[in-house]
């Protein structure tokens, strides 16, 4: 990318760097003002920036941007032109567990005749405490050590170095120049190297940018460096094994690729709490369990199980240490603050989760040490409400101030909660309690058919309320719209449809986008999923620029979750044709805001990372498309591909189930083609609409397909009945 600008991180599970492609460090963030960039090992953040400068011997350097970027799965280069010949690629990446950045630089000549300059790194300290520690900042202190240079804090343990591989000529505290752009508290220093750089002969300077660590001795640069660049390339290699796309659509199946690597860079692992996937950069780069019920269903499809197990558990850890009563939070800071103790929805979402994993994974030690909490989730969402409906009140997963309703997608969850909890009731405590649990989840899918379908629309309400709760609060509503400048969505929220739904009680249509959730789960009947889902892609009503919005009402505001939400919607009632659309809508805002990534808010704002966004586009992908859905702990899969109308052949291989890895391949001529194949002995089950063609290392019995031996594979035909 040439003159580029715009956001940048590099990431390892211990730190990671976010910066400007063109080379500065800006400062900008909300949740810590102008503090969300820079270099962080949380909980602490450790530099602002880390400036690349040059300067003729004597002189003052120069401090020159980057005139182009190119982006890595695990890496960044940024290329700059310093003198008239003299030309710099800085490549940074950061080491898996490792609390530092490693910068390399590397300086060419590209004239006839030899250089000599000297080559500055400016470095502005900024050791902050993390996002909700009530701690002071206090002041930064510099000191020169062997090396490079080491910044402390006076009121915290917290420290931060720079080292350079090969020693510098120079290292200047308290630089006049950097001043200008440094954080209050922070200190600066400048590294010099004094070079001579011939042509043809590219030279080499390399720096590692260091937190502290208690488990090593962080003030030497490492001489393992190049061990932790190979493990970190062969980790990703492993990562683009797992689940390896071959699709039609180009842009599809980059985004998807690109998302496992987003995914990755979201990764954090705090001393103190573990390892679990934050939401997004640069502002939520710490653990929701909302966005991971969504997020970790995309990373279970693309094989990262152990990744997805840790974060339910710490999320269960967190939860009993702050509630200690079943709720699950919502946000936990990786100071270990807790900002919100868990919304009405996540409960379930959770249990659901938990249970969804066991499905890709068989592991059942693990579920049992999950099952506890399982039980305390749904009996705190069950206590929630007082009329005994499951109906809980409350916030859900939309946030607006005063919508603590009975939300339709706290209903919707608490259902799909009840059915993992029967099912897992069924493993640990016996059929009894799964058929009490089984009939308890089918009187609530009953109760909110009748209560939030609302037939003269052909759509799902959002929540049911009394009037009076509704009154006091549609103000505010419309308040907030006008405050927005949408003075049409103002109107509309001081006029709010109602429904009657019995004494004293009435159904809302918010248009807000949970009322999809109903099909996304494939609870809603047929006929009345297609009217919906019909009304919801056609037109703008629902339908934006870039996906959908998060509300029919307000028609503004796009995110990749509500989108992503709609696509497995669709593919739920078998629309692959219209998934594939929402699907793109997500995809096509690729490398918008930066590239590689896709940001919360469609197109371009919000986080410019955000790891839902894995929902939309591999969920649908995989369970839908492909058809995929295991059950690791049978040794067996369920596979029933719902391909776009135009897809001719698409392949997926090694997606991982259990111990297990299988291959899926697709092909439509005159008929469609499914071809499974298995690495270990699995079992194969299909929609009654494939037939077997032919089979290799196994056999057919009367209800499944048994694959016996490794390389196994299964040939079907997916029988068409023709209009008479």
């Amino acid at each position: 990318m040439d003159n580029p600008q715009g956001p940048f991180i590099v990431a390892g599970n211990r730190a990671y760097l976010i910066g400007d492609m063109n080379g500065t460090f800006p400062a900008y963030g909300e949740h810590i003002p102008g503090e969300m960039t820079g270099l962080w090992q949380h909980p602490h953040k450790l530099m602002q920036s880390m400036d690349l400068g040059w300067a003729l011997p004597g002189s003052e350097p120069q401090w020159p941007l980057s005139d182009r970027f190119h982006r890595g799965p695990w890496h960044v280069d940024q290329h700059f032109l310093l003198s008239r010949n003299v030309e710099a690629n800085r490549r940074m990446w950061v080491p898996d567990d490792q609390p530092g950045v490693m910068i390399e630089l590397t300086l060419s000549n590209r004239g006839e005749s030899s250089v000599e300059m000297d080559i500055v790194l400016g470095l502005v300290s900024d050791l902050h405490p993390g996002w909700l520690d009530e701690s002071p900042r206090g002041h930064d202190t510099a000191s020169p050590i062997a090396g490079g240079v080491l910044f402390r804090n006076d009121v915290s343990p917290s420290g931060v170095a720079c080292l350079a591989e090969s020693a510098a000529q120079e290292v200047i505290l308290h630089d006049r120049e950097l001043a200008k752009r440094a954080p209050s508290g922070s200190k600066m220093a400048l590294i010099r190297h004094t070079l001579k750089i011939v042509p043809g002969q590219p030279v080499c300077l390399r720096y590692w940018i260091v937190g502290q660590d208690a488990s090593t001795n962080p003030w030497v640069f490492p001489a393992e460096f190049e061990q932790w660049r190979a493990a970190k390339q062969a980790r990703y290699q492993r990562l683009d094994l797992l689940s390896q796309l071959s699709l039609p659509d180009e842009q599809l199946m980059q985004a998807a690729q690109w998302m496992k690597y987003q995914t990755d860079w979201l990764i954090r692992s705090v001393p103190g709490f573990g390892l679990g996937l934050g939401a997004g950069v640069p502002e939520y780069p710490w653990w929701f369990a909302c966005d991971n019920h969504y997020a970790l269903k995309g990373l279970l499809t693309f094989g990262q199980h152990e990744w997805v197990e840790q974060t339910l558990t710490l999320l269960k850890d967190v939860s009993w240490q702050t509630n200690r009563n079943g709720r699950i939070v919502h946000e936990m800071s990786t100071t270990g603050k807790v900002f919100n103790p868990g919304n009405a929805q996540e409960s379930p979402q959770f249990c659901a989760m938990v249970w969804e994993t066991y499905l890709w994974t068989g592991d059942k030690a693990w579920l049992q040490s999950m099952y506890p909490a399982v039980v305390q989730a749904m009996q705190w969402v069950s206590q929630l409400d007082t009329t005994a409906r499951d109906l809980a009140p409350g916030y859900g997963i939309i946030e607006i101030e005063d919508l603590n309703l009975r939300m339709i997608d706290t209903a919707v969850y608490t259902y799909t909660g009840l059915v993992a909890y029967a099912e897992m009731a069924r493993i640990f405590e016996g059929a009894d309690c799964a058929q009490a649990l089984s009939q308890r989840a089918a009187r609530l899918k009953s109760r909110l058919l009748e209560l939030y379908w609302i037939d003269e629309e052909g759509l799902f309400g959002d929540f049911l309320a009394q009037p009076s709760e509704v009154e006091s609060r549609a103000g505010k509503w419309a308040l907030r719209a006008l405050n927005q400048g949408n003075p049409e969505a103002a109107k509309r929220y001081r006029q709010l449809p109602a429904f009657g739904r019995g004494p004293g009680e009435s159904l809302y249509l918010m248009k807000n986008w949970i009322i999809a959730t109903p099909m996304e789960t494939g609870i809603a009947p047929d006929a009345w999923a297609n009217r919906a889902l019909e009304r919801m892609r056609l037109g703008s009503e629902f339908h934006g620029p870039y996906g959908l919005y998060l509300s029919g009402t307000d028609q503004s505001e796009m995110m990749t979750i509500s989108t992503g939400v709609q696509a497995v919607a669709e593919i739920q009632y078998g629309h692959a044709d219209f998934a594939l659309r929402w699907m793109k809508d997500i995809a096509k805002t690729q490398d918008v805001r930066s590239p590689g990534t896709i940001s919360e808010m469609s197109p371009d704002y919000g986080c410019f990372v955000q790891a839902w966004t894995a929902y939309g586009l591999w969920y649908p992908l995989v369970t839908g498309f492909f058809g995929i859905h295991p059950k690791a702990s049978e040794r067996s899969c369920y596979v029933n591909p719902c391909m776009p109308s135009h897809w001719h052949q698409a392949k997926l291989a090694q997606v991982r189930m259990g111990s297990n890895h299988i291959d899926c391949a697709f092909t439509r001529n005159d008929q469609e083609m499914c071809r499974v194949s298995t690495r270990e002995p699995w079992r194969i089950t299909t929609g009654s609409q494939w037939e077997v063609v032919d089979i290799h290392g196994g056999y057919v019995d009367s209800s499944a397909i048994d694959l016996q031996s490794p390389g196994a594979w299964v040939e079907l035909r997916k029988n068409v009945k023709k209009a008479p």
